[in-house]
């Protein structure tokens, strides 16, 4: 007698081995396509070619766009704001031994911040929104054929070579704005675009800027509308691994940017690991700063009443070659967001985004300017130690 049962069973078995072999390869396979900013090489060239230096790279594990404004309303009223979006993809994260990609291939989210240094009432004055995951769940989108990114209703394009269209709003505020590039041209951090954060893989960046967005467009705040402008800096990275995301890595990493006089600006970038400082000008031209060449010291902390993590918020910085003296204080003390969306992206739930004012010396002349403080990895909080613990990263 035949046994059709024993034929049945190598049917499914021969069937059923290809199709396995076919799951692993995919769990493989797309690891294989991220790769790490190099400090030398194609990728390099490309990133600094200026086509593609700001467009969405697919194999970039973590990518940033950060646009934080200096405004003035046509009352005169200082504004300040910050536009940000975050893309991660999951091909090296694991959830357990689950490969996340499975269930996610990629977050993106976005933060809005709007901020009013003039109004004494902190919980107007400094005012925050997150979109991508949760309650404010939205479809996310970077272009990797040109600029232009978009989380539901907030989107950044160019609308032609050097100018930029930059929408952002809420329940009751709105911001529109047009964008002009005056360089023309990005300014590149570190070793021309190259940045390395740290000794160990992953804490390698493609980093560049355009340091001088000139803005007009109109705010809407409540029932009132107005007329501004002023000057937006736009900063992009690019990374295969954030550290935030790996208990192994450092989960610090803070940036500092100050407006200086004769259209120059400073950036401060802090890690467990590094420190280092560029100088840019409104030409293009960038000077990079080893640690040894600065000093920074941190004066004050403010501890969150809410999440009890602890920021350093007030600093003084000195370049001695620069004949620069510095002092940085917040506009507010609580500037801390809090974001189900960035614990999905960086691995901390909560971070410091605001506005600094700026006292200083430059070349033996006084002046006052406003400066903008990125701190994360201070957050301490149960979302954050959970994700530590269950999430990892290849």
């Amino acid at each position: 007698m035949h046994n059709t049962n024993g034929d049945s069973n190598m049917a499914k078995e021969n069937h059923f081995i290809p199709l396995l072999k076919k799951q692993i390869a995919r769990i493989q396979e797309p690891v294989s396509r991220l790769v790490a900013p190099e400090s030398h090489g194609p990728e390099l060239d490309r990133f600094r070619s200026g086509k593609h230096t700001f467009f969405a790279w697919k194999n970039k594990q973590f990518q940033n766009w950060n646009f934080w404004g200096q405004l003035t309303t046509s009352t005169n009223r200082p504004i300040d704001f910050g536009l940000r979006f975050q893309e991660r993809r999951n091909e090296r994260d694991y959830l357990g031994v689950i490969p996340i990609y499975l269930l996610k291939n990629r977050f993106f989210g976005a933060q809005f911040v709007l901020i009013d240094p003039l109004n004494a009432d902190v919980g107007q004055g400094y005012r925050f929104w997150s979109k991508g995951i949760g309650r404010n769940r939205v479809q996310g989108f970077s272009s990797e054929e040109n600029f232009h990114l978009h989380q539901g209703s907030w989107n950044v394009f160019e609308k032609n070579q050097g100018s930029y269209i930059l929408n952002a709003d809420s329940e009751d505020s709105s911001l529109y704005l047009e964008l002009e590039d005056q360089a023309k041209t990005p300014v590149f951090f570190g070793q021309s675009g190259y940045l390395d954060l740290g000794s160990e893989a992953g804490q390698s960046y493609f980093k560049a800027a355009t340091p001088v967005l000139k803005a007009r467009g109109k705010l809407v705040i409540g029932q009132k509308s107005e007329e501004v402008s002023g000057d937006v800096w736009f900063s992009h990275s690019k990374t295969s691994l954030p550290f935030h995301c790996d208990k192994n890595r450092s989960h610090r990493y803070e940036e500092v940017l100050v407006r200086l006089p004769e259209g120059k600006t400073l950036v401060l970038f802090l890690s467990d690991y590094h420190k280092c400082l560029t100088l840019l000008d409104a030409n293009g031209i960038s000077k990079f700063f080893v640690s040894s060449e600065f000093k920074i010291e941190e004066k004050e902390f403010w501890i969150s009443p809410q999440t009890k993590n602890r920021y350093p918020i007030r600093r003084s910085l000195t370049v001695e070659s620069l004949n620069l003296e510095l002092t940085l204080k917040p506009v507010f003390s609580n500037q801390e967001i809090t974001s189900l969306t960035s614990s999905f992206l960086t691995g901390q739930s909560t971070s410091w985004f605001g506005s600094m004012n700026v006292d200083g010396v430059f070349n033996g002349e006084a002046f006052k300017s406003r400066g903008f403080m990125s701190l994360e990895g201070s957050d301490k909080g149960l979302l954050s130690r959970v994700y530590e613990k269950v999430i990892r990263s290849k």
